[in-house]
């Protein structure tokens, strides 16, 4: 990067060596960045220097530099909450913001009413500052389910008119007559009794199902000893349904305790932070967001990322898991035992069932964002232009891609060799042109052989119907010397119009860019040393776009291998019985289920079998009582 020439003075020796926040703003004025430094001094140093160091998107902020202020504060605490305050009021172009995505919706009472509701919101709004409780995100089908139950437990209402303003003015809507409202806007039901509704749904999603059912319980007492028994009958009712679904939650810590698990996964073009929410022990729900880009420090991004999100939630626990890549918490610590007014523990957990959580917080947020891309390439990120810009570069034209294939391989050494054929038209995941090819015999393992055979296979098929379009594009799981055998095979198949990529990933094993079979390589994460005149926003939706088509591929071939090696080890497992072939297999099978089934049963129950005699039971319970075989409890 040249030199960087700024228009103004910074005076760096005027800003003084504190704690602070700084907001750097454009020509125009408006604020395009606020961080954070424990020295405003050093940090603002690191900006104005003649060669500035950093990502991309750094160096095109410093670029973009036209003046700054700064505002001094007591503690590295005091400027981090400071620093969240004015990323929400300004949201910076480019700061690390939280992305609002239909796909993730909120919960929201609105308890800046006299009369609150229950609904659903796309994005925490300012009426927060005005007492209103936002939770989640939730994924939207399972906000949509939760609310549908919460609201047959807790009746409130969902219309916009203004109570108690209106209270009388006009007659109850259908919900309530249907039992679904209890309309406040009638006077048919008190503000206390309907505060009790609200306060229900509020336990619930804050997990405090004891006080939930100590509540439930009394106010079915309290309205029995009125002789209330159509009230008592409704209470009781509830309290039942409530104890079965709370039963359904997963115990996940013995100790009963109120926790936040954080998990993390960087990914291409964006990362996913993932919370799972446990409450009184049992893991309740979980919530979902992400950031884009590549975070440069996740120690530091993270954390901003967490200060905000924890900021606009209404409720924060006693304790908070922090993922495996971030190494501080006490900063963290602090600052959520200000915003809770009471102790926070946050640590990193490093065995036991706090790790185990924790592995599985960080599982989910990649679900997450493998889920993300996958939906992305179906038309969330413009995927017409992503892909006429992919057509441009391989052919030159814009619109030639319309089908795109990919290959993948996946074994487990030598056996249970499998290719997967996963297919995207327009940009979205075609699955019933999905296809699964099972390898033949190798001798050893060889991922070019056995992707020259798949894709030999799929061309001497592209006249039948059910394998459909020929594509314009192959992308196979690999470098330049996997396109290269793919391309020999297109060319014996004498199929012209056919482009052959391979699909890089790098020492992280991530989608780094695309290579054809000479060797060259575009690549596809944004960095300071690409100069192929490929503008940032297209090189990350191409990133997507690849990243999307390349997990899908890999998860598809995994799912069939497993497949296949289940199936040798069920074979193994009761075909090595003396008497067992693979008759007697299918019938155990068909009877008990699973492998486990089969251990578990006695020689009786076994001989009771349709077509197992009484030596055959004996030698199934010998076998499988004097040795350690494999146990496979999936059903077949």
């Amino acid at each position: 990067m040249p030199e960087t020439d700024h228009k103004f003075d910074a005076r760096l020796d005027l800003v003084p060596e504190s704690p602070g926040v700084y907001l750097m703003k454009d020509a125009s004025g408006s604020v395009i960045y606020v961080g954070k430094a424990v020295s405003l001094r050093s940090r603002l140093r690191s900006y104005f220097t003649h060669n500035p160091k950093g990502m991309p998107k750094v160096l095109a902020m410093i670029s973009n530099i036209a003046d700054f202020e700064y505002l001094v504060c007591s503690n590295e605490t005091e400027a981090l909450l400071l620093e969240c305050n004015l990323i929400k009021q300004n949201r910076p172009k480019y700061n690390i913001l939280l992305m609002d995505d239909k796909e993730y919706p909120y919960i929201r009472i609105t308890y800046n009413e006299q009369y609150p509701k229950v609904v659903k919101a796309y994005r925490i709004g300012p009426d927060i500052a005005e007492g209103a409780k936002y939770y989640g995100p939730y994924l939207n089908g399972t906000l949509r389910k939760a609310l549908d139950v919460l609201k047959e437990f807790f009746p409130v209402r969902n219309c916009n008119l203004d109570l108690p303003k209106e209270i009388g003015r006009r007659r109850p809507c259908l919900n309530h007559h249907i039992g679904k409202c209890p309309a406040p806007c009638g006077g048919f039901i008190s503000r206390d009794d309907y505060m009790v509704n609200i306060e229900g749904i509020r336990r619930f999603l804050e997990g405090k199902y004891g006080e939930l059912l100590k509540a439930t319980e009394k106010s079915m007492n309290d309205a029995a000893e009125e002789l209330k028994f159509e009230n008592a009958a409704v209470y009781r009712d509830r309290l039942v349904s409530l104890r079965q679904m709370i039963e359904k939650q997963t115990v996940a810590l013995p100790t009963g305790k109120d926790v936040d698990i954080i998990g993390f996964a960087a990914g291409d073009a964006e990362s996913c932070v993932m919370k799972l929410e446990v409450r009184e022990g049992r893991l309740v729900g979980s919530a979902a967001f992400f950031v884009t880009g590549e975070l440069n420090d996740p120690d530091d991004d993270l954390l901003e990322v967490l200060i905000q999100h924890y900021t606009n939630t209404a409720y924060i626990p006693k304790e908070v898991l922090l993922p495996g890549v971030m190494g501080s918490s006490d900063l963290l610590s602090e600052v959520l035992t200000n915003l809770r007014g009471a102790k926070t523990v946050v640590r990193v957990p490093v065995r036991g069932k706090g790790r185990d959580l924790s592995e599985m917080a960080d599982r989910n947020a990649l679900a997450a964002l493998r889920r993300r891309n996958l939906m992305a390439v179906g038309g969330s990120y413009a995927a017409k232009a992503t892909l006429e810009k992919l057509s441009e570069i391989i052919f030159g034209v814009p619109d030639l891609i319309r089908r795109i294939e990919a290959f993948d391989i996946s074994n487990y050494g030598n056996e249970d060799i499998s290719a997967s054929m996963v297919v995207f038209e327009d940009g979205k995941p075609y699955r019933a042109g999905y296809r699964l090819f099972k390898i033949g015999e190798q001798g050893q393992q060889d991922d070019y052989a056995a992707m020259r055979q798949a894709v030999r296979r799929r061309l001497a098929r592209v006249k039948d119907e059910e394998f459909g379009n020929i594509p314009q594009l192959i992308l196979v799981d690999g470098g330049a010397a996997h396109a290269s055998v793919v391309m020999e095979e297109v060319e014996k198949a004498g199929i012209e119009n056919i482009a052959v990529l391979g699909m890089v990933k790098d020492s992280k094993h991530r989608t780094r860019g695309l290579a054809d079979a000479s060797g060259k390589e575009l690549r596809l994460t944004v960095s300071e040393n690409n100069d192929d005149g490929l503008e940032s926003d297209d090189r990350r939706n191409l990133l997507r776009l690849i990243s999307g088509i390349q997990d899908e591929a890999h998860r598809f071939a995994g799912n069939y291998t497993r497949k296949l090696s289940r199936k040798r080890q069920l074979k193994f497992s009761l075909e090595s019985i003396p008497g067992v072939g693979e008759t007697r297999r299918k019938i155990l099978m068909r009877k008990f289920g699973s492998i486990r089934a089969v251990k578990s049963a006695s020689v009786e129950e076994l001989e009771t079998t349709d077509g197992i005699d009484r030596k055959t039971a004996q030698e199934i319970y010998k076998y499988f009582h004097s040795c350690d075989p494999v146990d496979d409890g999936e059903r077949q």
